[in-house]
């Protein structure tokens, strides 16, 4: 009986790391994006890019790279490679709680995020954003939480998001869906 219970232990425990690798694959060439360039004594190559890192109850945080690097190295850098983080991270296998984020809220600022009505990212295009080639650039007028809602969903869908000096910019690279 002792036997079976390790076996399927260990069944469970390859199979958890399988989906995980497998969720790594799916967004390694979206995520390289974001490490491209940085080692310990520089700041990455692209500092406009923002990501998103999902927080308990519907709340995100939007850190641009730089933001993102600084976060990686004051509290992820000793138990995680960059591009390990930046995996788990994006595909919400590493869970942040609020609590946590209560003692550096000088330095991250978290948003609530509504993704019930956000579904349709052809709808959100053509409500929210106008269109200049292959760049999408978001309308200015809009709240706080509904903006980052917003960008949350095309970033979730492997969208390079920028912050220009008063819009934000993004763009699918095609070359990242992987095979």
């Amino acid at each position: 009986m002792k036997k079976i219970i390790i076996y399927l232990f260990i069944i469970m425990i390859f199979s958890c790391n399988q989906s995980k690798t497998k969720e790594c694959v799916v967004s390694k060439k979206y995520l390289t994006e974001f490490s491209k360039g940085t080692d310990n004594n520089s700041p990455p190559l692209n500092p406009f890019l923002i990501f998103f890192i999902e927080i308990e109850n519907n709340q995100v945080l939007e850190l641009n790279n730089i933001a993102l690097h600084d976060f990686y190295n004051t509290f992820y850098r000793e138990e995680f490679s960059l591009e390990e983080f930046l995996c788990l991270i994006y595909n919400n296998n590493i869970t942040i709680d609020k609590s946590f984020l209560k003692r550096y809220e000088n330095r991250f600022k978290s948003y609530e995020v509504n993704l019930n009505s956000l579904t349709n990212l052809q709808d959100l295009r053509v409500k929210y954003f106008k269109s200049k080639g292959n760049t999408l650039i978001l309308k200015n007028n809009l709240e706080e939480n509904l903006r980052v809602s917003i960008l949350y969903s095309f970033f979730k869908d492997q969208y390079y998001i920028c912050q220009g000096d008063e819009n934000y910019f993004m763009y699918k690279n095609n070359d990242n869906v992987s095979d």
